[in-house]
């Protein structure tokens, strides 16, 4: 009686009271009279047809509000509306109730409420919404702050660091034999084959399969190594002779000359 129309409608009566013609009366004879009057002014005339397009609207759905606070004004309207079937009762229950928390109900593997039982469904509707508030606060409690890992950006460069190196006095002519430009010279290292040695005499230019010796002449004694350099002097001999005195006196002629 302190706020809204019934507040307004108290005042109404203290004003009544203080008026000097009704100084030492009541407004209300008795219980009854009071009863009768706030009837009148607060209980529709048709209360039951305006409960009836409440629950045949979707105005009665559950929504945000608790299943406390929408069981209270479903069962108001169900005695106001005067719905005595259980069973549409049921129906009317289920449409306004969550989502969720119906479809828990419906698809429980055993203990589900009859469908003939409203209260049935009223114990089940309140278990469901506990189990969850419960587990909710469990999982909140227990939930660790996730850290991300962020990559900081300098805003600003460094010049100094970023800026390309200036050109010396020697670059900013074209490149010469004596002033060469170290990307040209590396160029040139790069273009040049490489030399590999044979595995069996460890000669250049040619590789192991190649070889004309046909074993690995780092493995040999001396001995061995010695008798293989006297074979290959006798080759060069044979094929490059000594030439004859002849021939060294006439070059030592032709020297003199």
């Amino acid at each position: 009686m302190k706020a809204g129309r019934a507040a307004k409608w108290s005042a109404r009566v203290f004003r009544w009271e203080e008026q000097p013609e009704n100084v030492g009366y009541h407004k209300f004879i008795d219980w009854e009279d009071f009863r009768d009057e706030f009837k009148r002014e607060f209980c529709p005339v048709y209360a039951d047809s305006v409960a009836i397009r409440q629950l045949e609207s979707t105005a009665y759905f559950q929504k945000s509000c608790s299943v406390d606070e929408y069981l209270d004004e479903f069962q108001d309207l169900i005695m106001e509306a005067g719905y005595s079937d259980p069973k549409t009762i049921v129906v009317k229950f289920r449409q306004g109730l969550d989502t969720q928390i119906q479809n828990a109900i419906a698809t429980m593997p055993s203990g589900c409420p009859s469908n003939m039982v409203p209260t049935y469904w009223y114990t089940a509707a309140r278990t469901i919404d506990q189990n969850r508030a419960t587990n909710e606060a469990f999982r909140s409690s227990y939930q660790t702050p996730s850290t991300a890992l962020t990559l900081t950006r300098p805003s600003t460069f460094n010049a100094v660091q970023f800026q390309a190196p200036e050109q010396s006095a020697n670059h900013q002519h074209a490149p010469t034999p004596k002033n060469p430009v170290l990307m040209d010279i590396d160029a040139s290292q790069k273009m040049q084959p490489l030399l590999f040695s044979c595995y069996h005499c460890g000669k250049a230019g040619h590789k192991a399969p190649d070889c004309p010796i046909q074993f690995n002449i780092r493995e040999l004694s001396i001995d061995d190594l010695q008798t293989y350099l006297e074979d290959r002097l006798v080759e060069l001999n044979a094929k490059h002779p000594e030439p004859t005195a002849e021939v060294k006196e006439q070059d030592f002629s032709h020297c003199n000359e």
